[in-house]
């Protein structure tokens, strides 16, 4: 038996499991189908078992509730080679985005969000793909202001849009379960944004956020809890307040603590051996600096007495001896003239000046800028 024929019979299989409502046996059929088969090149030949397996798939998750699942099988339709209908494969499309939004949160379900926000096929019904970006955003939708009014008169919404499947999907009931379906999901993005960015919060003030009652806002974060969405937050009902961070025990916060210490002491150390590093640098620049500044003066006191001295040569004799004994006697006599007193307030005045030279040499000059 050929592999299309196999199809083909576990397929019948499955549509009168379906049919019987045994849906315990028609997951078990189901497995037998690999997904890959439609996907090879057997199957251009065979697009009606194509349409045919995702099809029953459709019905089998949305008993299931896997509505992830019938958002892809959906989005398989659409690429059905068999549909040339432009108007069908839009319907296919506009389900794919209605489900992947009324699953509820998970990896999985994020990742098929993503998939249809980038989705350029998703292009052709651009008020679904709002409705998708309002998801995306880390914001607060409102059910009143942003949903009710625009989006919940979408065709998707209505039976007329899914006479393709089954008359369990175009029953009345099924339209007004997607709907209260999307409103849980709207507060389910709510509560993950509020727990994002409060760590404390009063419940009468979640409910005001999501346009709900207190006792419907309880009911529903209970739940978000128990089945691991929001798993850490807890509520206070005498004081009507909702932790969303854990109190941290003693030996964590201890341990947090001497984590921050060692990182404020690495930091320290590094701006230590920094500010170290800079001023050996200044140090060396400072000295080399010094040391051209010196050889330049000396250069020029040199040359200038030099010069002075062979312009001045021809005017001035070399003293004799009889001028050296003039000055000596000069000196003398002036040395007789100044009493002690006036010596010692003279060298008083001398040490004073040395002493304000000596402060002003060691000042130290601040760069700016660090030299590289």
């Amino acid at each position: 038996m050929e592999k299309p024929e196999k199809v083909f019979f576990l397929l019948e299989q499955l549509r009168l499991c379906i049919l019987r409502n045994d849906f315990v046996r028609s997951s078990i059929i189901a497995k037998k189908i690999s997904p890959r088969f439609f996907k090879s090149d057997i199957i251009v030949k065979h697009q009606d078992l194509k349409f045919k397996y995702y099809k029953l798939m459709i019905l089998l998750d949305l008993y299931n509730k896997n509505y992830v699942g019938v958002s892809n099988h959906y989005y398989n339709l659409s690429e059905t080679e068999a549909f040339l209908d432009k108007a069908k494969i839009i319907t296919f499309l506009k389900n794919a985005v209605v489900y992947a939004i009324l699953a509820p949160y998970s990896e999985e379900q994020w990742a098929t969000v993503r998939r249809v926000s980038e989705d350029s096929n998703f292009d052709q019904i651009p008020k679904y793909k709002e409705l998708v970006q309002l998801f995306i955003k880390e914001e607060i939708i409102s059910w009143k202001k942003d949903i009710l009014g625009v989006y919940d008169k979408l065709k998707a919404w209505n039976a007329s849009s899914t006479d393709y499947v089954e008359e369990y999907v175009e029953s009345e009931e099924h339209v007004l379960a997607n709907l209260e379906q999307l409103q849980c999901r709207v507060g389910e993005h709510n509560m993950r944004i509020v727990s994002k960015y409060y760590s404390r919060i009063y419940l009468n003030r979640i409910a005001e956020l999501v346009d709900w009652n207190v006792e419907k806002t309880e009911e529903f974060l209970c739940k978000l809890i128990v089945n691991g969405t929001i798993p850490l937050a807890k509520i206070c009902r005498p004081s009507g307040v909702v932790n969303f961070v854990p109190k941290k025990k003693s030996e964590e916060e201890l341990d947090d603590w001497a984590v921050g210490t060692v990182d404020v002491m690495e930091k320290i150390n590094k701006v230590t051996h920094l500010i170290l590093k800079e001023r050996m640098m200044y140090k060396n620049v400072h000295s080399f600096c010094e040391e051209e500044d010196s050889d330049e003066e000396d250069w020029f006191t040199d040359t200038l007495f030099k010069r002075q001295s062979s312009d001045y040569d021809e005017y001035f004799d070399e003293p004799d001896e009889n001028t050296e004994d003039a000055y000596a006697e000069m000196d003398e006599s002036i040395s007789e003239s100044i009493s002690e007193s006036d010596l010692k307030a003279m060298e008083s005045e001398l040490m004073k000046s040395s002493i304000e030279l000596e402060d002003i040499s060691e000042v130290e000059v601040v760069f700016d800028r660090p030299f590289l």
